[in-house]
């Protein structure tokens, strides 16, 4: 017999049957078993609802089942599951592998078959042909009347070889859901269970041609079978028409009707025409029975409400407050309410964002996707170790999921009480291994060595450094931790030698047994029950077991089905990666009290019970996020491989599929029908004006539809931010989101905005409530340094600052950087790279030695054949390539290449170099020279400062040059750089280039004193930048015109004295010639300087020295008085901060009033004397 239970939602058919079945089941006399069908996700509630009904509170006439443990329950009984059951997962791996392997036979997807979503589609397909009963010999005979030309026919032909290579794999052996279903329908008959239940069959509104056939043979082989539909009276209205509201569910009903008629069934049809839900709301009752209709409802609307916000965000805050607010002001439960939306990607992350902020407990009726577990985050990474030959972001991405954490460590076993502490040391273990990997370039074939040695040596500097204690200690506890990662070491090889796809696995499951992973998972499910772990989720239970049964499920079919199959590393990790992709947990609701969140076409909450009212079923309050243009209903687009098109053409030939894009639209309306009307007491709709990207968003026409309805319905703005016409009230809730909202009304505040009083009573509320006050630190935070004392610096120097030039720059360029350098000595992390400064190094220390090799016969250059120098940079330049930064020239061709080119670059510059040692009168007398309070040569004495501190300058100076005429003494000072640089006045005068003159003023200062009966004069401050020079032009060049280009493009840009025979003296060839090639010098016909030439006369040279003096004195006295504000310089587009190693420390932000740039000041390069007392009078201002 067939009963068929219809009517309009909220007419009370799920009641009716939860009463039928609570009533028969205290029956004593009434021995018939009862089946409750419904879906997979009602099962839960529907149970619990029962039994909470349940005089007895217990049952065993009575099961709730969905398909797929209907189909246990009849196999237990009569027997016929003799094939292995194999789930989507590995479903979708055999797929990857039948696609791999027939690619050559496609003719339209031999481009895609490597794609993970390629195989999901095709899987989501052949899943689709299957439900429909659309078998291969049907295809076939299909593709047999299709212009082999068209697109159809090309799809359909390469969808059809994996169809039956599916098949032929599946064998004898093995049965996947719809096969499961297939078979179930074949074993219906013959169970005496079914034959004598009575089925019950709810939540659903339509079946795929497989359940159909399910429930067709259920309804030939049960003693009774009761099915709910929600759809109008079909003796009074037509609903045949695609565009009807009920159309969906009434197909479902013509096509049961018709399978009893023609199998001469017993039918009988109730219809529930009274709308018991909504009795005494005359809004939702109007809505229910006018939906979609134009007729209007003039009263007073209660209990429609519509909201619009300014994004999604704004939605989920307003939705959350609404639940908190009823639940703390009218003593409501958070079980009275579920929210809806229809674009889950956009408010499900959202909703587990915010409303525990609110304390709201959710519960999301969604299958969640395992992929983010660190198990299998932990078997991916390690067989991307293999396929990278143990790359460095494969090996730590397999070391930081933390599953090789010993269980006992120095002999104390792992427990839940000294869990915090093992776990920090073994991170800061993990930490070190890491530093070590990165400063050493570790890499493949190094993780096999037996003992790992810790280089000292990584910058030329470092060369004659050995390795003290605390290294030896270090590289002892590197090794040791090494070791507890020698189960991946192993893995690989195993992995590399397996043969089979039986034999990959296996080696997989030793590695699991390695590492001890069942005892750690459950571990990790005491360390959760005991609330050990930072972030206790109720939905987070039991998770890790699920976890570890999935990946044995999946390693046992996939031994299974194709154990035997051989397929590359490549191959391997897609196939995993797909069975990973489909792993989904199950999520059992873990409280009773909860708010249900959930999509409109998954939810059901016809049978939802309440906390606080155990005779009500049902959702009292529904909240419907996002209905929005596109959204709702969704605007859909052609989705899998069948297109919407090709699913016509199907139909033609009388071939069923899922429903067709204009059909699924219009079906769209009836569930959005369920969803509006399935609250009892409340319905409250909401859409943003703008997405989560702040695009420009629209709301759906159901709202228009409502408001023309409803004319006393007013949708209600609601700001992220209340203004004052709100209820105010409203918005104080937790603690912590109250909070956000009272610093946002400061910052309105702070930037001149009028707020209404009670935000600043809220703030004095919080600002005297000790437990409080800590929400509103950022109220007080300014993002600026805590002003030192000269106490402090005193106990960090013992009052002596030892610093460079470049480290008085580096305070000028922003103090604060300086004081995280040089005084806290806060470094990057060591990472194995060749940086500009280690070139730089090798740059100097090649010159150093090749013009030390020249000083000690004391020689000069310019009598050094080139052949000689040239040996002398390549010994040189491979002995330091040996070590610096680690041996990274040893390890790779492209690092050779740049060696070779570094070799280019100072060869270039030594011919250069020889070529102006022959047209100078000035000699090279030091190089690489120390200075220092210390220093052998170049002694200058510790600057006392105003305030009782010492400051002791060193640096050391690349190269001294003198030219002696009669009794006067020529000093310059040249510095090597590794690019381009030039004397730039204006950085000069704003204290930030004081390097050159600093140098010629120690080396003036200490000849004047050695040299006193000589007059020494400041002749130049040069750069010479180290380079393999290229020459460019637009015409042809001879070799001479090269070699000049060349010579030009050396020439040392900086400062030298305004004095024709001083010029000489740099270059010779200006007695006969009007340019100079080596410095930056050329005259007139009439024997004058050009504008463009770098001098400066005598006085101005002095000026500049006693500048840089009193420059290096102030940045001194500034910072030993604890001055280090967050203040970086900024010229034009170049910000210090751009670049700077700290500003993740400092938190810079222009924004911010107390954080500020310091503007470079401008300054007249003609009026070199004016610009400095300029300079100086802006430092008094």
């Amino acid at each position: 017999m067939l009963k068929l239970l219809l009517g309009r939602a909220g007419t009370g058919k799920s009641t009716s049957i939860l009463e039928e079945i609570i009533n028969r089941l205290s029956n004593p006399l009434d021995d018939h078993p009862i089946i409750l069908f419904v879906p997979e996700q009602m099962s839960f509630q529907a149970e619990y609802e029962i039994v909470k009904r349940l005089p007895s509170k217990a049952f065993n006439r009575l099961q709730v089942l969905s398909f797929k443990r209907l189909a246990y329950r009849v196999f237990q009984e009569v027997g016929g599951l003799n094939k292995t059951f194999i789930n989507d997962m590995t479903i979708q791996m055999v797929i990857t592998k039948i696609i791999t392997e027939n690619k050559d036979k496609f003719l339209l997807y031999n481009q895609l078959s490597r794609s993970l979503q390629f195989t999901e589609l095709v899987h989501d397909c052949l899943k689709e042909f299957k439900n429909y009963m659309l078998l291969p010999e049907i295809i076939d005979e299909v593709i047999s009347n299709l212009d082999k030309d068209s697109l159809l026919y090309r799809k359909l032909h390469d969808l059809n070889i994996i169809y039956k290579e599916l098949i032929n794999a599946y064998g004898d052996r093995f049965i996947d859901q719809e096969d499961f279903y297939r078979t179930l329908n074949h074993k219906i008959p013959y169970s005496n269970y079914i034959k004598q239940a009575d089925i019950y069959i709810d939540g659903y509104h339509n079946f795929t041609n497989l359940e159909l056939e399910v429930v067709k043979t259920l309804m030939l082989s049960a003693h009774q079978v009761t099915l709910l539909l929600t759809m109008d009276n079909p003796k009074k209205v037509r609903m045949d028409d695609p565009a009807h509201l009920f159309n969906m569910p009434y197909r479902t009903y013509k096509k049961i009707l018709q399978f009893a008629k023609e199998n001469k069934l017993q039918v009988m049809e109730i219809f529930f025409d009274k709308p018991l839900r909504f009795e005494t709301k005359k809004d939702l009752s109007h809505l229910e029975s006018n939906f979609l209709m134009d007729k209007v409802f003039n009263e007073d609307v209660t209990n429609i409400k519509i909201y619009e916000t300014e994004s999604p965000i704004g939605e989920v805050n307003l939705a959350a407050r609404l639940i908190f607010n009823d639940v703390v002001e009218n003593g409501a439960s958070f079980s009275d309410y579920v929210i809806f939306t229809n674009d889950q990607e956009a408010y499900y992350p959202l909703i587990q964002k915010y409303f525990p902020l609110y304390n709201i407990p959710i519960f999301i009726d969604d299958q969640k996707m395992m992929l983010d577990h660190f198990l299998l985050n932990f078997i991916d990474a390690c067989l991307e170790s293999v396929q990278t030959n143990l790359g460095y972001e494969a090996v730590f991405r397999t070391i930081k999921t933390e599953v090789f954490l010993p269980l006992e460590y120095e002999g104390e076993k792992l427990t839940p009480s000294n869990y915090d502490r093992l776990i920090k040391l073994y991170r800061e273990r993990i930490d070190k291994l890491e530093n070590y990997c990165l400063s050493h370039g570790i890499r493949g074939n190094d993780w096999f060595l037996p003992y790992w040695e810790y280089n000292v040596v990584k910058k030329v500097a470092d060369f004659n450094q050995t390795k003290t204690e605390k290294i030896l200690a270090l590289e002892k506890e590197i090794n040791q931790t090494k070791q507890e990662i020698s189960p991946l070491l192993d893995f690989v090889e195993r992995f590399k030698k397996a043969k089979s796809i039986k034999e990959q696995v296996l080696s997989i499951y030793q590695l699991l047994e390695d590492v001890n992973i069942s005892e750690k998972l459950d571990f990790y499910e005491e360390l959760k029950s005991i609330g050990k772990i930072d972030e206790i989720d109720l939905n987070q239970a039991k998770k890790h077991k699920q976890v570890y049964n999935k990946v044995i499920a999946l390693f046992d079919e996939l031994v299974l089905v194709c154990g035997d199959y051989h397929v590359e590393t490549e191959e391997f990790i897609k196939i995993m990666r797909t069975g990973f992709r489909a792993m989904r947990f199950t999520i059992v609701p873990p409280a009773l009290d909860q708010v249900i969140i959930g999509s409109l076409k998954r939810t059901r909450v016809g049978l939802l019970g309440h906390f606080d009212d155990p005779k009500t079923i049902g959702c009292k309050k529904a909240i419907v996020l996002g209905v929005s243009e596109g959204k709702m209903p969704r605007v859909h687009t052609d989705f899998g491989l069948i297109t919407n098109e090709e699913r016509s053409v199907l139909e033609s030939y009388d071939i069923e599929l899922s429903p067709t894009l204009e059909q699924a639209f219009l079906d769209e309306y009836f569930i959005i029908y369920t969803v509006f009307c399935s609250a009892k007491d409340e319905l409250i709709i909401m859409y943003p004006l703008s997405d989560n990207e702040k695009k420009e968003s629209y709301p759906s026409e159901l709202i228009s539809y409502l408001l023309r309805q409803f004319p006393n319905l007013k949708k209600e703005m609601v700001y992220d931010f209340p203004d004052a016409n709100e209820d105010l009230i409203s918005y104080v809730t937790s603690p912590n989101m109250t909070a956000k909202l009272v610093l946002e009304a400061i910052s309105y505040l702070r930037k001149g905005y009028h707020i209404p009083d009670f935000w600043r009573s809220l703030y004095g509320y919080y600002k005297h409530r000790k437990d409080l006050r800590r929400f509103l630190i950022g109220v007080t935070y300014r993002n600026e340094p805590e002003q030192l004392t000269s106490d402090d610096i005193k106990r960090l120097t013992n009052g002596i600052i030892k610093t460079s030039v470049s480290g008085i720059e580096s305070y000028n360029s922003c103090p604060y950087a300086f004081f995280l350098e040089r005084a806290l000595n806060v470094q990057e992390r060591d990472i194995q790279k060749m940086e500009a400064t280690d070139i730089g190094d090798l740059f100097h220390e090649t010159l150093k030695e090749v013009m030390m090799n020249v000083l000690k016969d004391n020689d000069s250059l310019r009598n050094i054949p080139l052949d000689r120098l040239m040996n002398l940079v390549d010994d040189i330049v491979n002995k330091y390539a040996e070590k610096v930064q680690r041996s990274y020239f040893n390890q790779n061709k492209v690092n050779q290449f740049l060696l070779k080119r570094i070799k280019d670059s100072l060869k270039s510059s030594i011919r250069t170099l020889h070529y102006q040692a022959q047209h100078t009168n000035y000699r090279t007398i030091m190089v690489e020279e120390r200075f220092g309070p210390e220093a052998a040569k170049l002694k200058n004495q510790p600057l006392n400062l105003s305030n009782g501190f010492k400051v002791q300058l060193t640096g050391i100076i690349d190269r001294v040059d003198v030219s002696v005429d009669n009794d006067e003494r020529y000093v310059s000072v040249i510095d090597y750089k590794s690019s381009k640089h030039v004397i730039d006045l204006d950085k000069l005068l704003n204290k930030l280039s004081l390097q050159l003159f600093t140098y010629l003023d120690v080396v003036v200062e200490s000849f004047s004193s050695r040299y006193q009966n000589e007059k020494i004069i400041p002749a130049g401050v040069l750069y010479y930048h180290v380079q393999n020079s290229t020459v460019t032009a637009n015409e042809e060049l001879n070799e001479d015109d090269i070699i000049k280009q060349h010579h030009l493009n050396y020439r040392m840009k900086g400062f030298t004295l305004e004095n024709k025979s001083v010029s000489i003296h740099f270059d010779d060839k200006l007695a006969t010639e009007q340019k100079s090639d080596i410095i930056n010098v050329s005259f007139t016909k009439k024997g004058d300087y050009y504008d463009s030439s770098e001098v400066i006369n005598r006085i101005e040279m002095d000026a500049l020295r006693q500048f840089t003096k009193e420059a290096i004195e102030e940045a001194a006295t500034k910072y030993t008085n604890g001055e280090i504000p967050i203040h970086p310089v900024k010229d034009n587009n170049f910000r210090q901060c751009q670049y700077c190693k700290y500003l993740a420390i400092c938190k810079f932000d222009a924004r911010l009033r107390e954080n500020k740039y310091h503007e470079l000041v401008k300054y007249d390069k003609k009026d070199i004397l004016g610009s400095i007392e300029k300079a100086k009078q802006g430092d008094k201002s």
